[in-house]
C-alpha cells in the first residue's frame, strides 16, 4: 500500500496549514488520526472551562473550520 503525500501547498499557504491540523494531517502514516491531535489537545486544555466558554469555543471553532475547509477545497 502506497502512502499518500500531502500537497506541497500545506507548507506554503497558511489556510492549508490550518486545514491540515497545523501540519499534523500531513503525517505519512494515519494522517486522519494524527490530524485529530490538535483538536484533542484543545479539548483537554479547555475541559475545565465553564459551559458557556466551552460551548462558545466549540461553536466558533466549528464555524471557523467550515470556513477554512471551504476556502481550501
Amino acid at each position: 500500500m502506497k502512502a499518500n503525500k500531502a500537497p506541497p501547498s500545506v507548507w506554503r499557504k497558511p489556510l492549508h496549514f490550518i486545514a491540515f491540523g497545523f501540519g499534523a494531517g500531513a503525517a505519512p502514516t494515519a494522517p486522519g488520526t494524527v490530524g485529530t491531535l490538535p483538536g484533542v489537545i484543545l479539548v483537554w486544555a479547555i475541559a475545565d472551562a465553564p459551559l458557556i466558554v466551552y460551548s462558545g469555543a466549540t461553536l466558533a471553532l466549528f464555524i471557523f473550520g467550515v470556513w477554512v475547509c471551504g476556502r481550501v477545497s
